[in-house]
């Protein structure tokens, strides 16, 4: 049981809150989403990502398309030079 959970029942029963559908559901909802959460963690954890790659993945540019960006940079300054000459 989380911590959350526990303090969420402490306080109404410490402050005399009457129970009913409402608040028991609400518990109810924030425990399914630390069960959620941490399943969450631990499949991404499992295949061996994290946030972090996944973010840097989509910074830096794949091998093939930096190929290509080299190939069109030489050919102008190569065009631009016959061009001048």
């Amino acid at each position: 049981m989380s911590p959350q959970v526990i303090v969420a029942l402490f306080g109404m029963w410490y402050f005399k809150e009457k129970t009913n559908l409402l608040n028991l559901t609400s518990i109810a909802a924030g425990l399914a989403a630390g069960v959620l959460f941490v399943f969450a963690k631990s499949a991404n954890k499992e295949s061996g990502q994290t946030s972090r790659d996944n973010s840097k993945r989509d910074e830096e540019p794949d091998e093939e398309q930096a190929l290509l960006d080299s190939r069109e940079n030489t050919q102008g300054s190569q065009a631009r030079s016959t061009s001048s000459a």
